[in-house]
């Protein structure tokens, strides 16, 4: 288990999970997109999957002003990270 502080407007870059992950918001808002899925957005109470060997598209905080707080649990290799860069397509 992990608690993690996304600051207001904070985003990260595509990636994949290798495992599933179970994410708990505590804190504030995200706007989350998988690979061939819709645009989610998850608010504070709300609960969510993150999806395993499908690329992570979008996982946003939408908010300027406040930050995003979510607790994720997971069950994966030691050494292994969960949050795995993803190469852009070549032109």
């Amino acid at each position: 288990m992990m608690l993690i502080t996304v600051p207001p407007g904070a985003q990260s870059e595509p990636h994949v999970h290798p495992v599933q992950g179970m994410n708990y918001i505590v804190e504030g808002a995200v706007e989350s997109q998988y690979a061939g899925y819709p645009l989610q957005h998850y608010n504070a109470g709300d609960s969510y999957i993150d999806l395993a060997q499908v690329t992570h598209e979008v996982f946003r905080n939408p908010s300027n002003t406040q930050p995003l707080k979510f607790i994720v649990a997971f069950k994966i290799k030691k050494g292994v990270a969960f949050k795995q860069s993803v190469l852009p397509p070549s032109p």
